[in-house]
């Protein structure tokens, strides 16, 4: 119980090994404090991954930087962290690309 369950990065199979754990009176082991926190470090992360979304949807490098940080903190999924990171690049590589589109336009008419 406390192996599977409390290594698991999913809330429905944490929350029904906390039912068996308690159900069948394993408290003696500890397995409830070690569920618990495995609950705790879970919802961590979900916030941390809702918070990476937000900030990509809002397509604000800097507060999906500070997301990222916070992402790493609590150990996010590495696909999640990527997807931030390019998310960030894809962000930042857009006002230069117009800043030199409108410098090799500057000088040449578009109708001409």
């Amino acid at each position: 119980w406390g192996g599977k369950g409390a290594k698991a990065d999913d809330w429905w199979r944490l929350q029904a090994t906390m039912q068996e754990v308690v159900g069948g009176n394993f408290d003696k082991l500890g397995y409830v404090q070690r569920l618990k926190d495995a609950m705790k470090m879970q919802r961590r992360r979900q916030h941390a991954v809702r918070q990476l979304h937000k900030a990509a949807t809002a397509r604000d490098p800097t507060q999906l930087r500070t997301a990222l940080e916070g992402a790493l903190l609590v150990h996010v999924k590495d696909s999640e962290v990527q997807n931030a990171r390019e998310a960030i690049k894809a962000l930042e590589s857009r006002p230069n690309a117009k800043k030199k589109l409108q410098a090799a336009t500057k000088g040449n008419s578009l109708t001409e």
